[in-house]
C-alpha cells in the first residue's frame, strides 16, 4: 500500500509533508485542548489513588473478618462440644432418676399405690417439682406416712 503525502499548514517552516496517520494525529491534537487532556489525566490519577485506598481498606477488612471468623468458629465448636456433653449428662441423670423411681416403686409399692409420681422441671424458676398425677397429697396423707428404716 502506498501512502499519500499531505501538506500540513501552520508549521514554522511553511508547508511540510507527512503520511495519512501523521496528518490525522496532528489534526486531532489541534482539535483537543491540552488543558482538558491534563484535567482528564489529573482526574484519572485522583480516582486511581482513591481506588487503591479503597482496595487497601477492603483487604484490611477482609483480613480482620477472617481472623475474627477463625476465633469465633473455634469458640462455637467448643460451645457445641460443651452442650453435647451436657446433654449426655442430662440424659444419664434422667435415666438414673427413672431407674431409681422404678426401684423405689418396687421396694415401696405400698407408698406408690394409686399414685403415679412424675418429676417435672419448672423452667420459669429452675426448680424441680414433684407432681402427683392421679391424686394430690393432703395434710392427712403426709401425717399417715411412716418412715421405715431398713
Amino acid at each position: 500500500m502506498r501512502s499519500t503525502l499531505y501538506p500540513i499548514k501552520g508549521m514554522a517552516s511553511g508547508v511540510e509533508e507527512c503520511t495519512e496517520s501523521e496528518s490525522v494525529s496532528t489534526v486531532m491534537c489541534r482539535l483537543v485542548d491540552s488543558q482538558h487532556v491534563d484535567a482528564v489525566l489529573d482526574s484519572q490519577t485522583n480516582m486511581l489513588s482513591m481506588y487503591e485506598k479503597s482496595n487497601e481498606m477492603l483487604v484490611n477488612c477482609n483480613a480482620l473478618a477472617v481472623h475474627r471468623f477463625t476465633h469465633t468458629s473455634v469458640a462455637v465448636q467448643r460451645y457445641v462440644q460443651q452442650l453435647t456433653d451436657l446433654r449426655k449428662d442430662l440424659d444419664s441423670v434422667y435415666h438414673r432418676i427413672k431407674f431409681m423411681k422404678l426401684k423405689l416403686s418396687q421396694q415401696y409399692s405400698h407408698a406408690f399405690k394409686g399414685v403415679s409420681l412424675s418429676i417435672t422441671i419448672d423452667v420459669s424458676c429452675g426448680n424441680v417439682c414433684n407432681r402427683l398425677d392421679e391424686e394430690e397429697e393432703t395434710a392427712d396423707d403426709i401425717k399417715n406416712v411412716k418412715i421405715r428404716d431398713e
